[in-house]
């Protein structure tokens, strides 16, 4: 998968072979790219395309003839693509259509020997087909627009059924993401929370511009600001923010401005109390329970954390709490997970893990932590809690037999950048299963497949 943004506009001089043209691009397939891209051409009789140049907007590639059928379809394929049972003619581009059919968006030319363009097509993911199993193609003959279409290499084209939801048009609201009780003098910066209704493709940013403002119980205005940012489906961090300086009760209000989605729910307004946490006392102690000590793999369990302030004084505030999962060498098995609810004098907050399938049995150790109590805490060190639990495999050792490899974790410093000639560490899982081969090769190269490091052996024996 390669990630490059080349912007072209073209004016080309078009032939007529025939009527031969585009008719379908499979540009992103799921999962890997490699040898499972294609492009569909259709003429009206068969047509030859030996020695045509098929091009992407940053290389070409001349085609070769690999399998006859008598068809009005031809392939346009990679090397080592599967055309079993496709009824059309195969054409090789080589190892890649391209340079690799871009997944943000390209140009498709079909050429003469000569270079005299038969057909091009220009697209870009928004119309579909983007590492979902679906392809883009020609609906109609008199229409040249691109649509989402089922995969049918070889065979007319079929569009992509829609379902009542995705017909729907895209809809933007705006909610308040801010607790109900604040903290005096605490940076809040996720004021809002940013949500897009009925849309088809979350990785496709919109971009959401926000008034809002901040009063007092008397009306008076005690903050201001603008802010904007991309949003995929939903969003709330960087919304805004707010360092409150005096205590008593707020209205924050928010209104869209400016939107890329037509239809929104433009307008948000939630009534806050400050407080001042440093005036209350209190003793906060967690514990953690789980309904058994042994557990399946592949069971979902819960586990329990209750927090309780044996100094209650009814005033009820909020306080941060971390919990995770670690192995007993400390790997981290499930990520850390915060969250900031409200206590008055218990809490029980309810988390669920499901554990992986495995040989044998593992223990595990239920990690809890309260970060920051938001309150006058008398004791800090009952804010840390932790339980062991034991997770029983379903599997044995002949029942695994394929090869894993994962990429558990790559070190790179705090600023997570690699400069030329520095080295990192690379924390990998590996799993022979029942081949025989043991050596592992490791190497970085970037967006476009281009090897930027000599290959490092490892041998897993």
């Amino acid at each position: 998968m390669k990630k490059v943004f080349v912007f072209m506009f073209v004016v080309f001089l078009i032939n007529s072979v025939n009527a031969t043209t585009i008719n379908e691009i499979m540009y992103n397939p799921e999962g890997s790219d490699n040898n499972w891209e294609f492009i569909e051409v259709y003429s009206e009789d068969w047509v030859n395309l030996t020695d045509y140049v098929i091009e992407d907007s940053s290389s070409n590639d001349t085609l070769k003839l690999v399998y006859f059928y008598n068809s009005s379809y031809s392939l346009i394929v990679e090397d080592d693509f599967n055309f079993i049972g496709i009824n059309a003619t195969i054409y090789s581009a080589g190892a890649t259509i391209g340079n690799n059919l871009n997944n943000d968006g390209d140009s498709v030319i079909l050429k003469l020997g000569n270079g005299s363009v038969i057909d091009y097509v220009n697209y870009t993911s928004s119309v579909g087909g983007s590492n979902n199993g679906k392809t883009i193609c020609i609906l109609s003959d008199e229409n040249r627009t691109f649509y989402e279409c089922e995969p049918t290499p070889g065979a007319e084209n079929v569009a992509v059924v829609k379902n009542e939801t995705e017909n729907k048009t895209a809809n933007v609201k705006l909610g308040v993401h801010l607790q109900n009780i604040t903290v005096l003098n605490v940076l809040y910066n996720s004021l809002f929370k940013i949500e897009i209704e009925n849309k088809d493709n979350c990785s496709i940013k919109d971009n959401i511009s926000v008034y809002y403002n901040i009063t007092n119980a008397s009306g008076i205005l005690v903050k201001e600001g603008n802010f904007t940012r991309e949003v995929g489906c939903s969003g709330y961090a960087d919304t805004g923010e707010w360092m409150p300086d005096e205590t008593g009760n707020f209205t924050l209000c928010g209104l869209i401005t400016n939107s890329s989605v037509n239809d929104t729910d433009d307008f948000a307004c939630k009534n806050v109390t400050v407080i001042d946490t440093s005036v209350i006392s209190c003793d906060l102690s967690l514990a953690i329970k789980t309904e058994n000590l042994v557990y399946n793999a592949s069971e979902k369990l819960e586990y329990i954390v209750e927090i309780n302030d044996t100094n209650c004084s009814q005033m009820t505030h909020p306080f941060m709490i971390e919990h995770w999962i670690e192995d007993l060498y400390g790997n981290i098995i499930k990520n850390p997970d915060s969250s900031e609810p409200e206590i008055t004098c218990t809490k029980t907050k309810t988390y669920q893990w499901t554990p992986d399938n495995m040989i044998g049995s593992e223990a595990y150790v239920i990690k809890a932590n309260i970060t920051k109590p938001y309150c006058n805490d008398t004791k800090s060190d009952n804010n840390f809690n932790s339980k062991i639990i034991i997770v029983k495999g379903n599997l044995s050792s002949s029942q695994i037999t394929n090869s894993s490899l994962n990429i558990i974790e790559i070190k790179t410093g705090s600023d997570n950048k690699v400069k030329y000639g520095e080295s990192f560490d690379v924390k990998l899982e590996i799993y022979r299963g029942d081949t025989n081969k043991y050596a592992i090769y490791l190497w970085v190269e970037n967006s476009e497949g281009k090897k930027l490091s000599e290959k490092t052996t490892i041998h897993a024996k």
